[in-house]
């Protein structure tokens, strides 16, 4: 049985089209209900064509979250799956937080982690076809303070990094996969300073290489990008944000500081001293006014809004007639950048061409108890975005299974999707 087990208000809904026209919403009620259930053919229907691999993929993943949630292991979840021209199925699982007394619904917040990073590249790079920023300046042209960077022996570089190695992670700063002293993980993780001032003690740190020497991970290269960005545009980065980004795709709640009552926002939880409670690092518990915003991790949003992004992306840069991308700047961020790696302006890049570009687009989100994947099939169009909360990951060793399952069936679906799609380019 694919439906919930635990709660009877918790939903799946469909989003039907039936040959590209909307025809029909079906909200089905979590109940007991066979295989052969309605929610079994949800891309089929949907999509007003059969798609058996499709549905079985997507069926699946959504078992997996709800035994997860009612195992104990999670604690709520969105999905949206769709192509370009509309998004075909949306699920919602389990509980806001780990107290279980808000269900999930399409409006509820989750943080996307560094799903926020091609969005903040989609930012920059709007912004370079303005003539805002230049990609390949050094970013001291904004921001004097790194100038004078220094590798781990002392030795000055000969030039501080570009906002295009910055985005591409290959601008030298120290990375938190490459583990962090406790001085570096306050500046990324601290919320009590603003970015401009981290960005002045990023400045002070050792860089692990010269700019554009080697990929390194690094979120304190997109506080600076993003710095960078608010310096050129006089405008502080949530509002570039909602400028060039959420504003135009009609995304009314996605963005770095949830307006929305914290009880309603999805959190992850942790045991601390044998006590259940919420995430100490869920940055919308860290509110206050001077906070500084993790540029490339912060992002609050759901899987409906994300699906927007998603169609975007997958449309070569328009939605719903808005035209957000030009044809030049989609195409920078779907290819492959000037360095040996498969990771481009703010997305993974997967199956490049000869030409440069790549099949299919993805990022993940792993930020406290939060995760999120976004993948899109350029060529089809099929797009796919999952969020969810752990219950405690340290204890809950099989979390790090469930996110493995995750990632590897969206490549499933996707792959399905792009073979059964009518929509394939």
């Amino acid at each position: 049985m694919w439906a919930s087990r635990r709660e009877v208000n918790r939903v799946s809904t469909f989003s039907a089209r039936c040959c590209g026209t909307s025809a029909l919403v079906l909200a089905v009620t979590a109940m007991a209900c066979g295989v052969g259930g309605p929610a079994d053919q949800a891309w089929s229907r949907a999509a007003g064509r059969s798609a058996p691999r499709t549905d079985r993929a997507l069926r699946s993943i959504v078992e997996r979250l709800d035994e997860a949630i009612a195992g104990g292991e999670a604690i709520g979840a969105q999905l949206a799956v769709g192509d370009r021209d509309g998004t075909l199925a949306e699920h919602r699982l389990g509980s806001v937080t780990y107290r279980g007394r808000h269900s999930v619904n399409d409006d509820t917040l989750f943080c996307i982690g560094s799903c926020s990073k091609p969005m903040v590249a989609t930012i920059l790079t709007r912004l370079a076809e303005e003539g805002r920023v230049d990609l390949d300046a050094p970013v001291d042209r904004w921001l004097p303070e790194l100038g004078s960077l220094r590798l781990e022996d002392g030795t000055t570089v000969d030039r501080a990094p570009t906002i295009r190695e910055l985005l591409c992670h290959r601008g030298g700063l120290f990375s938190q996969v490459e583990g962090l002293t406790p001085r570096q993980a306050s500046l990324v993780y601290g919320f009590d300073r603003t970015l401009a001032e981290v960005v002045r003690g990023i400045a002070e740190e050792p860089l692990l290489a010269a700019p554009g020497e080697t990929f390194a991970y690094s979120a304190a290269g997109y506080d600076v990008a993003g710095r960078a960005a608010e310096v050129a545009g006089s405008t502080p980065f949530e509002r570039l944000f909602d400028e060039l980004l959420a504003e135009p795709l009609g995304l009314s709640t996605t963005g770095y500081r949830p307006a929305a009552d914290p009880a309603l926002i999805a959190t992850g939880a942790l045991t601390r001293n044998g006590v259940l409670g919420d995430h100490p690092i869920s940055l919308h518990l860290a509110r206050e006014p001077s906070a500084k915003i993790l540029v490339g991790g912060g992002v609050y949003s759901t899987a409906r809004e994300v699906a927007r992004f998603a169609r975007m992306m997958a449309a070569g840069g328009q939605l719903e007639g808005t035209k957000l991308l030009s044809p030049e700047e989609w195409e920078a961020l779907v290819s492959r950048q000037p360095f040996q790696q498969s990771y481009g302006l703010g997305w993974r890049l997967i199956g490049v061409g000869e030409d440069g570009c790549a099949r299919r687009i993805a990022h993940e989100g792993a930020i406290a108890a939060s995760r999120a994947f976004l993948r899109i099939d350029l060529p089809s169009g099929c797009f796919a975005v999952v969020l969810y909360t752990l219950a405690d990951p340290r204890r809950h060793t099989a979390s790090q299974s469930l996110d493995t399952f995750v990632g590897r069936r969206l490549n499933t679906l996707l792959d399905a999707a792009a073979s059964e799609s009518g929509n394939a380019r």
